[in-house]
């Protein structure tokens, strides 16, 4: 992992030349120079890709010298990302592969996936690098990742793909599940390539295109669960969001992100997400949602089966310019008629939205905004413990979820974690989390729960609650076990395992006693 700040920008320049070699880079430069080549221009398509990205980190060494200001750009994070990724791998096999399918084969986006899954798991598992002569016919990945009880097949190589429109890619889909299951031969893994495009929608088509890719053919309906289709891993995100300065470079916000995070989950075995969906959508407007809905809905590891739980993970790009709550509010109705009408085998969904907190003095501390949306109307209803693994490069021990039949359980504990920051440095307002519940159908209220000296909001619109901090939750680095029980209409606030309020819900008011 590599830190980037306003200093040390420029200083990067001679690690690139040590690892792609001095000339590669010379090449590079003088390409730039010779062309008068801008950020946005720099597209022909036989020169390399790399110098489209190098050429976006040179202008920003320049423009960060001319205005004595941090400035990254999109282009400039996969730079970054590729070298340090390349510095956090061990093998240095590894890392000469990386380098000479970069150099050789014109790859950028490729270099920097793959040296993703070898910088950050090939510490944890082992990784098999599969050669060209050496892959089958009906997988033709680049690795074999090797956990205790399966194997994780990842292919790389499709990302240089743009060129597949929206219908093309969904019938490949399509068929290579079709074909793979009327072979009759069970197998562990299974990989689905599919290319790059460019989509508009809104969020009914995204739901409706999930609906058609789950049900359009019979032979996946009926044949699903007798395979463990396992592993679909595709494009990573570019997300719109700019990186600030002070922070590593594997902050959320760049290309590591969904990746680690669905990997995580993969490779950790959690049996609740053993058939998790998992899409992510890309978007500065907050109901135009562009690019890459395919390859997002492409990214589940498994798909729908009779026998488990199917959870639909929907991941807002990480902005601030994002209503969050107007966002639900907005979609809640069809994400909920949607479910209960068109997908009775995904028992929930969750919509996430990562999100910057910006102060003058330190501007940049992350936090999480996220609903569960359950299906009431699933085959089989959620009555699990249901676990949000947030355990990425800068996010650890996001509250622990729980549904259960009609209790809603609510725990808070080691919620907000920042690299290189105590917890007195929280900014107010820094924990949000949004909870839905079929439980308490009541209209808007507020209830302030006074915790020391912490202060919450709780929040009640339709299904919804959410708890709000206006002070730091864990003052003088005090921590919290805050537990909020919602069963039919009363209301428990607990802390420490002590009720200190307790209340009833109506259409009304909240009737509250502190105890």
């Amino acid at each position: 992992m590599i830190e980037v700040n306003q200093n040390n920008l420029e200083s990067y320049i001679s690690d690139f030349e040590l690892f792609l070699g001095k000339s590669f880079i010379d090449d590079a430069n003088n390409y730039i120079e010779n062309n008068n080549v801008g950020i946005k221009n720099c597209t022909n398509t036989k020169v390399h890709p790399f110098y489209k990205y190098w050429n976006s980190y040179i202008n920003d060494i320049k423009n960060t010298k001319e205005h004595n200001k941090l400035h990254i750009s999109r282009d400039t994070v996969f730079i970054l990302e590729l070298l340090s990724n390349i510095k956090d791998i061990k093998n240095k096999k590894n890392i000469s592969r990386i380098i000479h399918s970069l150099l050789q084969h014109n790859t950028f986006y490729s270099a920097v996936f793959e040296s993703q899954i070898l910088a950050y798991y090939s510490n944890m598992y082992n990784i098999e690098i599969i050669e060209e002569n050496q892959r089958e016919k009906e997988k033709n990945p680049d690795f074999l990742l090797q956990t205790d009880d399966k194997n994780i097949y990842i292919e790389c190589k499709a990302l240089e793909d743009f060129e597949i429109s929206n219908n093309i890619e969904y019938q490949k889909i399509i068929q290579n599940l079709s074909d793979y299951c009327q072979k009759k031969q069970k197998s562990n893994s299974i990989i689905i390539k599919t290319g790059e495009n460019f989509s508009k929608s809104n969020t009914n088509l995204i739901l409706s295109k999930i609906h058609h890719l789950i049900n359009k053919n019979s032979n996946i309906e009926t044949r699903i669960d007798e395979f463990d289709i396992e592993v679909i891993i595709q494009k990573i995100l570019e997300w719109d969001s700019p990186m600030y300065g002070g922070i590593g470079v594997n902050h959320p916000s760049n290309v590591s992100f969904n990746l680690l995070y669905q990997m995580e989950i993969l490779s950790n075995g959690i049996p609740e997400y053993k058939n998790l969906i998992l899409i992510g959508i890309e978007s500065k407007p907050i109901l135009n949602f562009e690019k890459r809905i395919n390859n997002e809905i492409t990214r589940a590891r498994k798909q729908l089966m009779h026998d488990q739980y199917n959870i639909l993970h929907i991941q807002l790009p990480i902005s601030n310019d994002i209503n969050f709550e107007k966002y639900i509010d907005d979609n809640y109705n069809n994400i909920k008629e949607y479910l209960e009408n068109y997908a009775r085998k995904i028992n929930a969904v969750i919509i996430s939205n990562p999100m910057y907190s910006y102060k003058k003095s330190n501007p940049e501390i992350q936090t999480i905004q996220s609903v569960i949306i359950p299906n009431c109307r699933a085959n089989k209803p959620i009555d699990f413990d249901f676990k949000m693994p947030y355990s990425t490069v800068m996010y650890k021990n996001i509250p622990d979820l729980k549904i259960q039949n009609n209790k809603t359980k609510i725990e808070l504990k080691d919620i907000f974690y920042t690299q290189n920051q105590s917890w007195e440095k929280a900014p107010a307002g820094a924990i949000l989390l949004n909870l839905v519940s079929s439980t308490a159908e009541t209209q808007f209220k507020i209830w302030k729960s006074f915790i020391g000296s912490v202060t919450f909001d709780i929040v009640i619109m339709g299904a919804r609650v959410s708890i709000k901090s206006t002070k730091n939750i864990f003052p003088n680095n005090e921590k919290y076990k805050i537990d909020i029980n919602i069963i039919g209409y009363t209301i428990e606030i607990i802390v420490n395992d002590i009720i200190v309020e307790k209340g009833q819900i109506d259409d009304n008011h909240i009737h509250r006693s502190k105890l």
